[in-house]
């Protein structure tokens, strides 16, 4: 079950409002005290999302979301996960490499307008699993995490 555990943070003694999924009320307690908070208060949440669909506050893998609470300052929570980083940057190394390569290819060669080398052309597939690759990353991205 997940219960919102409301206190301060030791280290900074600022407020902070933390969702944790735990068996019952003492042991998401005893959670949000070992990772260094005063709790105030702790209570269920009822009807919460299931996790990883986006509107809930924690990730995919029960990884709680610390909100600090500032007077006047609106928190914007980031879930996106480390796979879709990952795959982002990989893909975004494959169009990088992929469309110098197939520059490098194009400008060796004076003909390469009317009849290019087929190192340009497999850098232009490279280029192209590079783009495909970062449009799969950034719309997982969105559907698993808003």
């Amino acid at each position: 079950m997940r219960y919102r555990v409301s206190g301060v943070d030791a280290k900074t003694k600022g407020p902070i409002d933390l969702v944790i999924e735990a068996a019952d009320e003492r042991a998401a307690r005893a959670d949000a005290a070992g990772r260094g908070i005063e709790v105030n208060r702790v209570e269920a949440v009822r009807n919460a999302a299931p996790a990883g669909s986006g509107s809930s506050l924690t990730a995919g893998d029960h990884e709680p979301v610390l909100v600090r609470i500032e007077p006047g300052h609106v928190q914007l929570i980031e879930l996106t996960g480390k796979r879709w980083k990952g795959l982002m940057l990989i893909s975004l190394a494959l169009l990088l490499v992929g469309t110098i390569a197939g520059g490098w290819f194009m400008l060796r060669s004076p003909r390469s307008l009317a009849h290019p080398p087929a190192g340009a052309w497999i850098g232009g597939i490279v280029a192209l699993v590079g783009l495909m690759g970062v449009i799969v990353a950034r719309l997982g991205a969105w559907w698993r995490h808003g």
